[in-house]
């Protein structure tokens, strides 16, 4: 983590070019609003997966962050994600003719029930730029983009993507192979 030790100095430091790093000002700031939504201030000085982010009074450190340029780009992927995992389901499902399921996808909601197994329910987390994921198999999970798949971080042993923890899943109770 690089340390910066006052406000000024972050600035100084974040706001000099266009590279794909993010920052929060201090609350106190007067451009604090602004900051958060415009991704006005960037920098090229701090590896491009970093954050600032503030730490304890006058200081800031810098953080990973996982976040797409803009929500509207967050919103598109994470949209073709859910339709891709509803249109593979339907169709894999039918294919095998497995009579009683249910598929939806409405709102940034993506509900599966597959009786009697339970009920999966997938859902855009737009603050965090999130997909969470429950299912009745392996429980609640948060899933944040990275290189290009929605990866489980929270727990190291573990690095599977939502795409393979969901065709495992419909593996295991289907028997089917999910085309995903």
């Amino acid at each position: 983590m690089t340390k910066i030790k006052s406000q000024p100095q972050l600035i100084a430091r974040l706001c000099g070019s266009s590279q794909s790093i993010r920052h929060s000002c201090a609350p106190n700031s007067r451009h604090f609003g602004s900051c958060l939504l415009s991704g006005n201030h960037r920098s090229s000085r701090l590896p491009q997966n970093l954050q600032a982010h503030r730490n304890f009074p006058g200081t800031f450190v810098a953080m990973p962050i996982r976040w797409f340029e803009t929500v509207s780009d967050y919103h598109r992927t994470a949209d073709e994600t859910l339709e891709d995992i509803q249109d593979a389901v339907e169709e894999a499902l039918e294919d095998k003719g497995i009579p009683e399921f249910e598929v939806n996808y409405a709102s940034g909601v993506l509900t599966m029930t597959f009786p009697p197994h339970g009920t999966w329910v997938i859902n855009k987390q737009t603050p965090n730029q999130q997909l969470w994921w429950s299912s009745p198999i392996s429980g609640p999970r948060r899933y944040e983009f990275e290189n290009g798949e929605w990866v489980y971080t929270r727990d190291d042993s573990q690095s599977m993507t939502l795409l393979q923890d969901f065709q495992e899943e419909i593996k295991e109770i289907y028997d089917v192979d999910l085309d995903l």
